[in-house]
């Protein structure tokens, strides 16, 4: 859904920029709507997943179905802004399939190796490495979304 941005083409894109601050608008609507198919689904999965866990507290339940949500809305963000920087105008699923997949891709790189990275070199728990990777990915994700924003606004 987030790596559809241009999928309409650059007509849609042009009446979106003819509107006072139009661009802004549209991307923080393709944020929301992002985050409203993604966020619920994995609090689901995540409060579901650890229900199963027999020694879960409350509090570490909650604590870990919240950073997931952050986690999962910084990705959305990430790879709204990987769309934006990469505009895909074409009517071909084949072309527009191939920018999903590589935005995907370095999205999914992105978030796992800043995981591996704190679990392993720098030998942080799992609380802590939740916490380093939402502040990675929030940050990676803003400043995507930001460039990609200026991207967008350019175009002609």
């Amino acid at each position: 859904m987030v790596g559809q941005v241009t999928v309409h083409g650059k007509e849609s894109l042009f009446l979106y920029k003819k509107t006072p601050f139009g661009v802004g608008r549209f991307v923080k609507a393709k944020i929301v709507q992002g985050w409203l198919v993604a966020v619920p689904i994995a609090a689901a999965i995540t409060a579901i997943s650890l229900t199963l866990v027999p020694q879960a507290s409350a509090v570490s339940l909650l604590a870990y179905i919240v950073f997931i949500v952050l986690l999962v809305a910084a990705n959305v963000a990430l790879a709204l802004g990987l769309a934006l920087l990469n505009p895909q105008f074409s009517e071909s699923a084949r072309a527009q399939m191939g920018g999903l997949m590589l935005n995907a891709n370095v999205a999914m790189f992105a978030s796992i190796g800043v995981f591996i990275g704190s679990m392993v070199v720098l030998d942080l728990g799992i609380f802590n490495t939740l916490l380093l990777q939402n502040a990675v990915i929030w940050l990676l994700g803003i400043i995507f979304l930001y460039l990609g924003k200026m991207k967008l606004s350019r175009i002609e």
